[in-house]
């Protein structure tokens, strides 16, 4: 790279980059090209539903509202590796419905298996039914690959995505744009259009499978990670978001002690590898699963609902080498559809009482945020009766 390239980039009008729907968190940390995002947690933590919340879908809505005054365009590889497209489409819905109408549904409910939360009224299905279009949409932009596959089939589909699909030895056709080869030892890649920002999401990397000469855990990890920092992020210009399992050993270590919970480099599960290449390293743990009573200052034990439903989890930023880490923020998590919202410091929380969330004021004005965030299957709303 020349370093007239970089002062090109330097001074372009409208820098490449997306902004995040949750205030803390755009604060902290950018969304642009070239960028290797890591997430871990427990199991049940949130983490897919923070990555789909917050990385895709209020992602996708922002750009949807704005994309006739920016010139930013974001597109999705998504490796789902756990679920299938039916179970991942129905989870977005129901985060949707809540997002868009207050609604409370969850993934049982809208098959109307037997542990559903009511029965879905004609008002609605006609209600979902009216999505088609906007999801229809949705997975123009986002590639949705179900099924595990080895380090290297991840990568393959990578470069068939980006470059095109080989029509004849050595041809390429379709793809995002071209690989021009400066000398023998070096090439880039040059987008078709330099304002697209591809992400590429696997959930989760535990899930990837052997290849040959790689069938440890940390093998596959490694090399997992190498494909994503050296190809995805350095070579493709994308955004890399990797979701990972903390290790299991973070629950004794500090389940019912009074130790301040924490979430260190060494709880990432399998290599080390995936740590060390990222960018940005979030970790997300469910206090009240380990016994704690108070986390960040926040009451644990005031986001339990009437019913024993847990509503808090906390966010770690571990690493972020482009700006402030070593940070915790709250939230809100609604499990039923994935919704993982911000909440005030600790501190904050409870001040006056309200009656209904539709009172809510801005951020940080008084109001009890621990009533705001429990209880909130008690308010499911006539479309759902």
């Amino acid at each position: 790279m020349k370093h007239s390239d970089l002062m090109e980039t330097i001074k372009a009008p409208n820098p490449i980059y997306l902004p995040l729907g949750q205030p803390k968190l755009n604060n902290y940390i950018c969304i642009t090209k070239g960028m290797y995002i890591l997430f871990g947690g427990m199991p049940g933590s949130g983490k897919t539903a923070i990555v789909d919340s917050v990385f895709v879908i209020d992602l996708f809505d922002w750009w949807l509202e704005n994309r006739d005054k920016v010139d930013v365009k974001p597109r999705w590889i998504y490796r789902s590796m756990e679920r299938g497209e039916k179970y991942k489409r129905a989870k977005w819905l129901s985060y949707k419905l809540y997002k868009d109408h207050k609604i409370l549904i969850d993934v049982p409910t809208i098959f109307q298996w037997s542990n559903k939360l009511y029965e879905l009224s004609p008002k609605l299905i006609a209600l979902m039914e009216s999505y088609d279009k906007y999801f229809d949409e949705l997975f123009e932009y986002v590639d949705l690959v179900p099924g595990a596959t080895n380090p290297t089939g991840v990568y393959k589909y990578v470069r068939d995505y980006m470059e095109g699909k080989e029509t004849s030895p050595g041809v390429r056709s379709g793809g995002k744009g071209k690989v021009i080869r400066e000398n023998e030892h070096k090439r880039r890649f040059v987008y078709d259009d330099p304002n697209e920002i591809i992400f590429h999401v696997t959930d989760h990397i535990g899930k990837e499978r052997g290849e040959t000469g790689h069938y440890g855990d940390k093998q596959i990890l490694d090399k997992h990670s190498s494909y994503m920092a050296d190809e995805c992020r350095d070579f493709y210009d994308m955004v890399p978001i990797d979701v990972s399992q903390l290790n299991r050993s973070i629950e004794d270590t500090y389940r019912g002690q009074k130790t301040e919970l924490d979430i260190q480099p060494k709880d990432f599960k399998g290599s080390a590898d995936p740590y060390e290449n990222a960018d940005i390293v979030i970790g997300l743990i469910n206090p009240y699963k380990l016994g704690v009573d108070t986390y960040a200052g926040y009451e644990i034990g005031r986001f339990v609902t009437n019913k024993g439903y847990n509503r808090f989890r906390g966010l770690k930023i571990i690493k972020n080498s482009y700006g402030i880490d070593d940070f915790s923020i709250g939230y809100n998590f609604i499990g039923e559809n994935g919704m993982m919202r911000e909440l005030p410091r600790g501190d904050r929380m409870s001040v006056l009482e309200h009656e209904s969330e539709e009172d809510m004021p801005p951020t940080f004005s008084p109001f009890d945020w621990y009533a705001y965030a429990t209880n909130i299957e008690d308010k499911i709303s006539e479309w759902s009766r």
